[in-house]
């Protein structure tokens, strides 16, 4: 591995200065950071400082004791470094500032992670180059920054610079090739492959909207980039939840590569999540015909036919994909998802139980079993399903968690905690006015309260909720709850 040259000589004088603490793994990453520093104005001492006759410890307590500024640039190289942490242990100790630069997300030992809580952080990784500069900038005291040095970066030489983010791409190391392409793009900001590169160094470090921006300036700068922009920027856009968008620039993608299967099948998860569940089946359909193995292909369709009410063709389509990924957690929920509507509770609860096993975080899987152990009436285990799911959405808050709090009040009700249940109503009444069941388990709730009146307000709600939904079934339970809290 070629090993990163210093840019410039670390400052050794009498003014203030920002002390810098890193990884040498991270070198190429961290030294583009640090010659923009420069060009700024900031004095830095890094390691590049120590004269090789000079032994480690004392020369790094010298330069850490005198500094005015510590900076740690954080990945998961410089948390399992020794001498990284030890920098960090002395800065605190010293009551140093301290600024904490995540260049990636990082898990700090928990040593650290207590020690480091409080500091002072930038999520560089989770931010526009644009955005991250300006609060660095912010950040950094200007006493730190020589006033007779050019606020301008020094020049880059953008053909090494292309030729290393190239390589960084090349090895995964997408934050380096981030880092480096702004530089590039700072220098020679007309070339429309530069702004591809750095689309996809964002795409992959999960920053959708900025990456989006990067495709659309390169397809303006050269129509010629339309084939690998419309399929990564329709991406971008299906990740950040504008399908309409997304559909469109796959739309695009396939006119001009119609053969392309994960187009399709993007297209078809993308017209899923607008409702067109029809129209997304014949786009599976086709991605299925391009390569009877996509897994991820029969999982969409799985979805698009329970949506449909094709609730056998779900479970077979579910099972393919199943069979051609055993880990893919999403076909066992939509398998899952069809067996509970075909009123196999049994099954679903299996089903869901996989998907929990498979991925412990899925808020969803959590959900789904506690439908389904609710079916089985076991109301223990739904109450502990649903406190999973609960903890799980809270951030989030998916439409459907109104329900999961219906679930469990329904579960305590049964096992005659009224009280608690009450509260899972309101919580779901709270997420979800016009959820008809949380209103009619409510006025039952109210009823064992002995708030009859406010049980009557709440089976009338349900009742008319009822009607409104075509669901005759409940509004007539609605209605013969009424009849009961009227005669008593």
């Amino acid at each position: 591995m070629e090993v990163a040259s210093p840019p410039f000589e670390a400052y050794d004088g009498p003014l203030p200065y920002l002390f810098v603490s890193y990884a040498h793994a991270d070198g190429e990453m961290v030294f583009a950071e640090l010659a923009r520093l420069r060009g700024l104005g900031y004095r830095i001492w890094y390691d590049e400082g120590i004269d090789p006759g000079n032994e480690w410890p004392e020369e790094i307590a010298q330069a850490l004791a005198r500094c005015a500024q510590f900076v740690v640039f954080v990945s998961s190289r410089s948390m399992s470094s020794p001498n990284v942490r030890n920098e960090i242990h002395f800065a605190i100790a010293r009551k140093k500032r301290l600024l904490a630069i995540h260049l990636e997300e990082t898990a700090l030992p928990d040593g650290l992670d207590m020690q480091m809580g409080a500091l002072q952080a930038i999520l560089r990784h989770r931010m526009s180059p644009e955005a991250y500069a300006r609060k660095l900038e912010r950040t950094l005291p200007g006493e730190l920054r020589d006033e007779t040095t050019p606020s301008s970066p020094p020049a880059v030489d953008a053909g090494r610079a292309r030729a290393e983010a190239g390589r960084a791409l090349g090895g995964e190391r997408y934050e380096q090739a981030r880092v480096l392409l702004d530089q590039v793009i700072a220098a020679e900001p007309g070339r429309a492959g530069d702004r591809l590169a750095r689309g996809q160094a964002l795409e992959e470090l999960g920053c959708y909207a900025e990456a989006i921006a990067d495709y659309t300036e390169a397809l303006r700068l050269d129509g010629a980039t339309a084939d690998e922009v419309h399929h990564r920027r329709g991406y971008c856009r299906l990740q950040l939840g504008d399908f309409a968008a997304a559909a469109d620039d796959y739309t695009r993608a396939l006119e001009r590569e119609p053969g392309d299967g994960t187009v399709w099948n993007n297209r078809g998860h993308c017209r899923i999540e607008l409702g067109d569940y029809a129209v997304a089946l014949e786009d599976l359909d086709r991605a299925i015909q391009l390569d009877t193995d996509d897994a991820w292909a029969w999982c969409n369709r799985a979805r698009a036919l329970v949506s449909l009410g094709r609730l056998d063709d779900a479970i077979a389509s579910a099972g393919r994909a199943i069979e051609l990924d055993p880990a893919q957690h999403l076909a066992w929920l939509n398998r899952a998802w069809a067996q509970l509507k075909g009123g196999d509770a049994s099954g679903a609860a299996d089903d869901y139980r996989k998907v929990v096993a498979l991925a412990p975080d899925a808020a969803a899987g959590w959900h789904g079993l506690g439908r389904a152990l609710l079916a089985l009436e076991r109301h223990a285990e739904v109450e502990d399903a649903c406190d999973r799911a609960i903890v799980l959405a809270a951030d989030d808050a998916p439409p459907w968690l109104s329900h999961t709090h219906t679930n469990r009040g329904r579960a305590r009700l049964a096992r005659g905690a009224a009280r608690e249940a009450l509260e899972d109503f309101d919580d779901a009444i709270g997420l979800d006015a016009d959820n008809p069941h949380a209103r009619l388990h409510r006025a039952r709730a109210r009823r064992d309260l002995g708030d009859r009146a406010g049980a009557r307000r709440d089976a009338d709600v349900a009742r008319r909720l009822f009607a409104v939904s075509g669901d005759d079934a409940h509004r007539q339970v609605a209605a013969d709850l009424l009849v009961e809290l009227a005669s008593a």
